[in-house]
Order: structure tokens, then C-alpha cells, then sequence
């Protein structure tokens, strides 16, 4: 986990989120126990890397979305949304993948409170299917609200 400031916070909240999935977030063992590990993580879909179901499932953790909000006098909180799509061959594997990275979020929010972003939530989730070339790709897609404090930089 790395350290985040207010001049960095889209970059290291994806980097934090992005660590925390690489590192755990790995195989899924299907109800026909087929293993499907995650061939790629990336911050978007990377176009010419699928061209064979091989190249499935992929997670990709999106930039993160924000807006500030007065909090005191001298603070304001970063309001954010981070979005992790997982894309696999199987709905069974998406759905078990979702559930890793979901429970991997809601037990590592103490980490992630430990750099100061705190209010970690699962906002929604949608699910899609689509074609690339004649692969049926499933994707589930995840949000995740958060919050982070920071100093405002005074005026006069």
C-alpha cells in the first residue's frame, strides 16, 4: 500500500485498489472444476490482448471518479467511486470472481483506512454480456464508494 496526498489521490487510490486485487485476487476453481486464473490486470480493457478465450478473465480497475465537499474549516473530504470489471468466458467464474474481490475490499478496508481513506462501500453492481469476434464474454462490473480527508490549501 502506498501513501496518498491530495495531489495524489486518483493515482494512488487506483494503485492502492489495483495492489490490493493483484496480489490476491488470482484463480477460481468452476462448479466443473475448471481453474481460471486472471490472465491480465489493467487500468482499461486492453483491445488487441483478446483474441482467445485464453486470454480470459481479466480485471481491469478503473480510474477512480471524485468530488470534494467542505467537512471543517480548514479540511475537506474527497468523495469517490472506484469501478473493478471483471471480464470471463464463464458467468459462474465472473460471479466467483466478483465475490473474491468484494470480500478482499470488505476485509482489507482496515488497510485502507490505515492511508486515510475510510467509508469504503459496495455501491452497486451490473452485470453484461458481449461479443468479441465469437467469444461470449461476461462481465461483471463493481462499484465501491470511498472517502478521504485532506487539509485545504488556504487562502487569503
Amino acid at each position: 500500500m502506498v501513501s496518498i496526498s491530495k495531489t495524489t489521490v486518483i493515482q494512488r487510490i487506483w494503485e492502492n485498489f489495483y495492489d490490493l486485487l493483484n496480489t490476491n485476487v488470482s484463480t477460481v476453481t468452476a462448479t466443473d472444476s475448471s481453474e481460471h486464473a486472471v490472465q491480465r490486470y489493467a487500468s482499461a480493457f486492453p483491445d488487441a490482448a483478446v483474441t482467445t478465450k485464453a486470454s480470459l478473465p481479466i480485471i481491469i480497475v478503473e480510474s477512480p471518479e471524485l468530488s470534494w465537499q467542505d467537512f471543517t474549516l480548514t479540511k475537506k473530504w474527497v468523495n469517490g467511486t472506484i469501478t473493478i470489471d471483471v471480464f470471463t468466458t464463464k458467468a459462474e467464474v465472473a460471479d466467483k470472481m466478483t465475490d473474491d474481490v468484494v470480500n478482499l475490499i470488505e476485509t482489507g478496508r482496515d488497510n485502507l483506512r490505515d492511508l486515510g481513506v475510510d467509508m469504503v462501500n459496495l455501491d452497486s453492481s451490473s452485470k453484461e454480456e458481449l461479443f468479441r469476434g465469437k467469444i461470449k464474454v461476461h462481465m461483471k462490473s463493481i462499484t465501491f464508494t470511498w472517502r478521504y480527508a485532506f487539509t485545504k490549501t488556504q487562502t487569503y
